[in-house]
């Protein structure tokens, strides 16, 4: 049952990312990686992502359905693409400011097109982080997306 249920979770995760013609998804770990990245494990229907790193457990989303767990690993996916074209343009020298909303405002663009509900569930992410922590003037004015 689990590696059909870890198999399903996959599948699930790779035709929803397959959307936003990104290139392929992760793959669901089933071992504790150890570096941060996060696995799953299976209890019934139920999903569990873990995150450990040098063995000690760092975070633990218990008692996911697999629409769920696959909104994590997206929200995930969104989130390590956007912030990999952000850091690549800035490389590349075409901006010289950094701005968190500009990857935040990328990955929601990505959830969106994979989708719409997901999506909502990233906004309503990324507001509570700006809420806590507001951005700066400088992320203000370096921002290339319209600002929240």
């Amino acid at each position: 049952m689990t590696f059909d249920a870890v198999r399903l979770l996959q599948s699930r995760i790779e035709a929803l990312w397959s959307r936003a013609e990104l290139g392929a998804a992760i793959t669901v770990q089933t071992d504790p990686q150890h570096d941060g990245g996060p696995h799953v494990e299976v209890q019934g229907a139920q999903y569990n992502i873990v995150g450990t790193e040098r063995g000690a457990e760092i975070y633990r989303h218990d008692g996911l359905s697999i629409d769920a767990a696959a909104a994590w690993y997206l929200l995930d996916l969104a989130d390590g693409q956007a912030r990999a074209e952000e850091l690549q343009k800035r490389r590349d020298g075409f901006y010289l400011g950094y701005s968190r909303w500009n990857w935040m405002a990328r990955a929601l663009e990505i959830l969106q097109v994979i989708d719409p509900k997901i999506a909502a569930q990233g906004r309503d992410e990324a507001q509570s982080v700006l809420v806590q922590h507001p951005l700066s003037e400088d992320e203000q004015a370096y921002s290339r997306w319209p600002l929240p």
